[in-house]
């Protein structure tokens, strides 16, 4: 009787460690996201493009790259941003987005993520 209680305390101390790893594991890394993002002390307008082309959805926000004009077309091979979302909006691959009418593109500070080649860091672009 007395080996039967150890081995189910074993397994129910077992389960409640796993479940406390996981937890601190998660609450860890949505803590990362946020601080990948510094936000800048004065803004700026953003006026290298005012169409962009998601291709990346991350968090509360996408990285695009900014359309690029030629002297008939135009393609999205400009530089990337952060676009991040104003709440109402979701993004999606392969969505473009223009900036709305009455409003700019504004910098608000830098985005930092890491790819396959290094760290990377592009701006922050909202739509104010």
């Amino acid at each position: 009787m007395r080996k039967g209680l150890i081995f189910f305390l074993g397994i129910v101390t077992g389960c409640v460690l796993t479940i406390a790893v996981l937890f601190v594991i998660g609450i860890t890394n949505s803590n990362a996201n946020e601080s990948d993002i510094t936000i800048a002390e004065q803004q700026t307008v953003f006026t290298t493009a005012t169409k962009f082309e998601v291709f990346q959805v991350l968090g509360d926000g996408a990285l695009a790259n900014c359309e690029e004009k030629g002297h008939s077309t135009s393609f999205f091979t400009g530089p990337v941003v952060y676009i991040v979302t104003d709440g109402q909006n979701l993004f999606y691959d392969d969505q473009v987005i223009e900036v709305p009418k009455g409003k700019k593109a504004m910098q608000i500070g830098t985005f930092r993520y890491e790819t396959k080649l290094g760290e990377k860091v592009v701006p922050v672009i909202k739509f104010q």
